[in-house]
């Protein structure tokens, strides 16, 4: 596999209202766009609106992590207090929702005297 492309779709009376993509990709030769943006988002209604998201890497950094890469970790390690306050057992929850507090009832629960 060399590219991925997740769609998500808000659907309101049967009619796509909004669309969010994401591309992951190791290999170009067969992409219309030779660097497509990693996120895409189109809402379709009076305005409409199409945004185009990608992330970079500074100037000059010759690291071999890419910049998603580098976003990824910092998601991963910002979850460390979260996870080591949270009650046993497992907890699953979709990657394309949205932020819940309800989430956090260890981190807040730890916290409070």
């Amino acid at each position: 596999m060399s590219h991925f492309n997740w769609r998500w779709h808000g659907i309101v009376g049967g009619e796509r209202k909004i669309t969010m993509s994401v591309h992951w990709y190791m290999e170009t030769a067969h992409l219309d766009d030779p660097r497509p943006p990693l996120w895409r988002i189109h809402v379709r209604g009076q305005p409409g609106v199409h945004l185009s998201v990608d992330m970079e890497t500074r100037a000059g950094d010759t690291s071999p992590t890419s910049a998603e890469q580098i976003a990824v970790a910092g998601s991963v390690i910002n979850a460390i207090p979260i996870v080591c306050a949270a009650r046993p057992g497992v907890m699953t929850r979709p990657l394309a929702t949205p932020f819940r507090a309800e989430l956090l009832q260890g981190e807040r629960s730890r916290n409070q005297p």
